[in-house]
């Protein structure tokens, strides 16, 4: 199964802030089926990397990866993983 979403952000700092908003809302979406192993994809490098570090950044993005990371602790199993663009 694979799960696509749009919407169109009005207060949008850049495209990372924009792929990281995009990913907590796929992972949103993904907990309707929180049962089911799912695999989050990103072109985004910072974005992949925020997620797999387990610290507090000062980025200013940390809010949206801590709610990823809250989000994704309550499906069975999440794998996000960086993707070419091509």
């Amino acid at each position: 199964m694979k799960l696509t979403a749009w919407r169109i952000l009005s207060h949008c700092r850049d495209a990372e802030e924009a792929e990281a908003v995009a990913c907590l809302e796929g992972v949103h979406m993904a907990m309707r089926w929180s049962e089911i192993p799912m695999i989050l994809e990103s072109d985004c490098h910072t974005v992949v990397a925020n997620f797999h570090t387990k610290g507090h950044d000062r980025s200013a993005l940390w809010q949206v990866f801590v709610k990823l990371h809250d989000a994704g602790s309550q499906l069975c199993q999440l794998e996000v993983i960086k993707i070419s663009r091509d």
